[in-house]
């Protein structure tokens, strides 16, 4: 007769704190008394928390002008619903890269969220999206947002300001929410998206001298559908990066890229380098010959930033990581200005309980140093930045929860998809490790749970969690000896936990050492009395006893 109990491996709970630190923007200036030696300065690899924009803002576009940073429309996802945008605002960047106050400019002909921009001599042109009058509380017979095939357009004044929106007459053959744009050789072209359907197609407006727009005319198809991904142009190079796609992993991390021909064709698009990680509502830009993309979704809302250099035959390098933002966020906008980038706004939280924010992050570019910004060594920024570098990515542990959620419905590749992306923020998180392990026992795969709980237990050498875990393993598998092993170096680390002196009990008792079973199963009642699994097995082993 086998005496075990059945040990499910506890619910690993993962508090979260938020360490999202608004560092100065510097806007005093500090007095030095004179002969006093300055601070010295050293490279964070940190992005700076700027001025907030005056609205929170999900989905917005954004440009650049100059000195200038403009976004455009968005929404807000809040209690009462979703609120769509027609507004524009804008802020002008300093010197040192800080942002002035956010002030209004002209507003759209209408709301718009998810829409996409771009700059083309002299206009800013603005396409797709959704847009509703009222906030959309999704309402039984409330009509949802309206999916968009307008293009509006407005002109970029000398000093900086923008003229009037003009709703363009020629709209695209497809609504895009989402999409991509791009303008070049006196063309404007506009892909994927979301219609109805997600989409793969291009189509090209000529953009007449006065900036108006002909008529829409198709250019072919991207190899695959492309909705809420990063874009980007090139010199007479295109790329769309990541997107949405229904699997477990819900992005992709394919890249494609075309060639615009002077005439307005398009090359067939084809694949180059993948995505470091997976992910879609990403935002990208280029500096140099360097392509950027920030944060977005995959299972969770990511923080994390990866960059490419551009190869000379219009492919890209290996993607690389780069400096993660503070706040992980998805559908949120860049621009870059000077040796500046920033990314503004998006939304937090799970999916379903979206809320848009209005935090905009920047990061100076320096050659040879990783996003970052410089701070006085021993100064109040600095000794936060080590505490932060020391500490567990918050997206790493976003993607530990969302697992711990997942492997309860049992959707084990989800999970594991989840664990490998948590331990590329951070190789050595033990807890990645533990949960990999109760994947693959609940997978019935023991070999492989053991394997990782061996490497948490590499990490962690006192890790309870682990060493519980390997204990049970090796009784599943009959090795009782092993087992007992384990548990008493568990009790080494937590002397006073029940279920490693029943655990360690069984495993005496299955590998044939009554007396030292019975003393484990006492201890257990002499702290629990009301343990009915400890009284029956101990009474069954004096039961034995009393008979020889």
């Amino acid at each position: 007769m086998s005496f075990k109990k059945k040990w499910k491996f506890p619910f690993l709970f993962i508090l979260l704190i938020f360490p999202v630190l608004f560092m100065s923007a510097g806007c005093g200036k500090k007095t030095e008394k004179a002969g006093a030696v300055k601070a010295k300065k050293v490279w964070v690899e940190r992005w700076k928390i700027e001025r907030p924009m005056t609205a929170k803002r999900a989905g917005p576009a954004a440009v650049a002008v100059g000195k200038r940073i403009y976004v455009i429309g968005g929404g807000e996802y809040g209690r009462e619903g979703l609120k769509i945008f027609d507004t524009v605002e804008y802020a002008d960047v300093a010197e040192d890269g800080s942002l002035g106050q956010w002030k209004s400019s002209a507003p759209l002909n209408m709301p718009r969220i998810y829409p996409v921009a771009v700059i083309y001599n002299g206009s800013i042109y603005l396409m797709g999206g959704e847009s509703l009058d009222a906030t959309f509380t999704g309402a039984e017979n409330q009509r949802p947002p309206k999916l968009l095939k307008s293009v509006e357009r407005a002109k970029i004044n000398p000093d900086g300001t923008l003229g009037e929106w003009i709703l363009e007459p020629e709209q695209m053959h497809f609504p895009r929410r989402g999409g991509e744009v791009f303008a070049l050789n006196g063309w404007l072209y506009a892909a994927g998206g979301f219609g109805g359907d997600f989409l793969n197609d291009v189509e090209k407006a000529r953009i007449n001298p006065d900036g108006s727009i002909g008529k829409w005319a198709e250019e072919g198809y991207i190899n695959k559908v492309r909705y809420i991904s990063g874009y980007v142009q090139k010199g007479d190079r295109l790329f769309v990066l990541g997107g949405h796609v229904n699997s477990p992993e819900r992005a992709m991390k394919s890249v494609e890229t075309a060639k615009a021909n002077p005439d307005g064709t398009l090359t067939e698009w084809k694949d180059t380098s993948p995505l470091y990680t997976r992910r879609f509502l990403n935002t990208a830009l280029v500096k140099g010959d360097t392509v950027y993309t920030f944060a977005g979704h995959n299972t969770v809302n990511l923080a994390s930033t990866e960059k490419a250099l551009f190869n000379k035959d219009g492919s890209l390098s290996k993607w690389t990581p780069e400096t993660p933002l503070n706040l992980p966020r998805r559908a949120a906008a860049s621009v870059t200005v000077g040796d500046y980038v920033y990314v503004l706004g998006g939304m937090v939280r799970p999916m379903g309980s979206s809320n848009s924010v209005n935090v905009v992050e920047s990061a100076m570019l320096k050659p040879g140093k990783p996003l970052g910004h410089p701070v006085e060594e021993g100064s109040k920024e600095y000794e936060a930045y080590k505490k932060w570098k020391a500490s567990v990515p918050l997206e790493a542990r976003f993607h530990l929860l969302h697992g711990r959620a997942y492997l309860k419905k049992k959707k084990y590749k989800t999970v594991l998809f989840d664990v490998q992306e948590a331990l590329k923020e951070r190789p050595d998180y033990p807890e990645a490790y533990d949960l990999m392990a109760d994947t693959y026992f609940d997978m019935g795969e023991l070999d492989h749970a053991e394997a990782a709980l061996k490497k948490s237990l590499d990490i962690k050498s006192l890790n309870f969690y682990a060493l519980i875990g390997l204990g049970y393993i090796n009784f599943e598998k009959g090795d009782y000896n092993s087992a007992v092993k384990f548990y008493r170096r568990a009790l080494k680390v937590n002397p006073d936990s029940e279920i490693a002196h029943f655990n360690l009990g069984n495993a005496f008792l299955n590998g044939g050492d009554k007396e030292s079973a019975a003393n484990e199963f006492k201890w257990v009642l002499k702290k629990n009395p009301g343990s009915k699994e400890a009284e029956h097995l101990l009474g069954l082993i004096e039961k034995k006893f009393k008979k020889k």
